[in-house]
């Protein structure tokens, strides 16, 4: 369904986070909290897109703010790594 050989990136304002099933039980290990991240904070968001490049989406893979550099992702590996607390 995703790309995983590529990753694209995208700069912004959160306007909306859903905290709704089933996601939310595999980002809570990546670091994640309700208030994570919130409306008007500055982020960098890295994900695999879809195969199907006619559609928009992706899977998460990082989640950077701007304002403090704290680093979420999706990916439990990477929460393993030193550095990333």
């Amino acid at each position: 369904m995703f790309d995983h050989s590529k990753t694209l990136t995208i700069r912004g304002t959160v306007v909306e986070l859903r905290w709704v099933n089933p996601h939310v039980s595999l980002v809570r290990a990546g670091g994640w909290s309700r208030n994570a991240v919130k409306p008007g904070d500055r982020v960098v968001v890295e994900f695999s897109p879809l195969r199907d490049e006619s559609s928009r989406g992706g899977a998460l893979k990082k989640v950077t703010l701007v304002d403090t550099g704290q680093v979420f992702t999706a990916n439990l590996r990477a929460q393993e790594r030193p550095g990333l607390e």
